[in-house]
């Protein structure tokens, strides 16, 4: 009965770690955060129905993450495509960041899955003045949280951020992603 058991964790928790829900591609995402004021939400809504966010899992223990920015005057660019291990750190470093001249970023990853979703625990690693001239006004954070989670054919993700390892989250923006 011991093995039937440890057999059926085993296998069901394989299921789990491979992120079933939120496998796909996704595009046409918006974003709503009162944190940003309606020309800011109108401004980033825009730059995000340029990105395609893929999500598959090449493993039971690995997750491929991939975006992709369409351009309108010439072939679509990937910013990102790695694949990562699950429930352990991974570093990402990117290629390009999303708006141009600018320093792409340099984060610590941590993500695990479930039957619902997925949770990811982000640092940024090279948040410093030197490398976002705006930081020293604008304080921004260093560690962030996202919940995902499927409706129908909607990826919904929250994210959460605090300045401080040992602050508490607060609520950011919610990004909501269609099916394509």
């Amino acid at each position: 009965m011991k093995i039937i058991t440890l057999l059926s964790l085993i296998f069901i928790s394989s299921k789990i770690l491979a992120c079933p829900s939120i496998q796909g591609k996704w595009s046409s995402c918006s974003v709503s955060s009162a944190l940003l004021n309606p020309f800011e939400v109108v401004a980033a809504n825009i730059a995000l129905k340029t990105l395609t966010f893929e999500i598959s899992n090449p493993s039971a223990t690995t997750i491929r993450s991939k975006i992709i920015k369409d351009t309108i005057f010439s072939s679509p660019e990937t910013i990102l495509d790695e694949v990562n291990a699950l429930n352990r750190n991974n570093k990402s470093v990117w290629d390009k960041n999303v708006f141009e001249d600018s320093t792409p970023p340099e984060l610590t990853i941590f993500m695990s899955c479930s039957a619902n979703g997925m949770t990811e625990y982000i640092t940024w690693d090279n948040l410093s003045v030197a490398n976002y001239p705006d930081h020293a006004t604008g304080n921004y954070p260093k560690y962030f949280k996202s919940l995902y989670s499927r409706s129908g054919n909607k990826l919904i993700r929250k994210i959460y951020a605090k300045g401080e390892k040992d602050g508490n989250y607060n609520y950011l923006a919610r990004i909501t992603c269609s099916k394509k």
